[in-house]
C-alpha cells in the first residue's frame, strides 16, 4: 500500500465487513449466492463494454469497478460466514497469494 491511511482503510472496513456479518443471519451458501450474483453483474457489464451485449439499461462505465467491489464484500462475508477470523486473514491471504506469485513466475 502507498501510506498508512490506505492499510488502516482497508483494515477498518474488512473489520466492518466481519461485524456487519456478525450481526446478519445469512450462512456462507447464502452469501456464496450473492457472491454469484454479483459475478454475473460483473460479466454483464464486461459484455456491455466490450460491445458484446447491449442487455439491459446499463451503459459502459465504472460498472465492473463497483460490480467488483460489490463482489470482494460478498466473497468477504463468506469468508466471515463460514468461520474465517481477521486474525487468521492475514496468513491465509499471504499463502494464498504467494501460491497466485508462484503461478505467474512459472514456479
Amino acid at each position: 500500500m502507498k501510506s498508512n491511511n490506505n492499510t488502516q482503510y482497508l483494515y477498518n472496513t474488512i473489520t466492518r465487513i466481519s461485524e456487519l456479518v456478525d450481526l446478519d443471519d445469512k450462512g456462507s451458501s447464502e452469501h456464496f449466492v450473492g457472491l454469484v450474483e454479483e459475478v454475473g453483474e460483473i460479466a454483464q457489464d464486461l459484455q456491455i463494454e466490450n460491445g458484446f451485449s447491449c442487455k439491459g439499461h446499463k451503459k459502459p462505465g465504472d460498472g465492473v469497478l463497483i460490480e467488483s467491489l460489490d463482489a470482494a464484500i460478498c466473497a468477504l462475508c463468506v469468508y466471515f460466514s463460514h468461520g474465517g477470523t481477521m486474525e487468521d486473514l492475514p496468513f491465509v491471504m499471504d499463502k494464498k497469494l504467494d501460491k497466485w506469485e508462484d503461478l505467474l513466475k512459472g514456479i
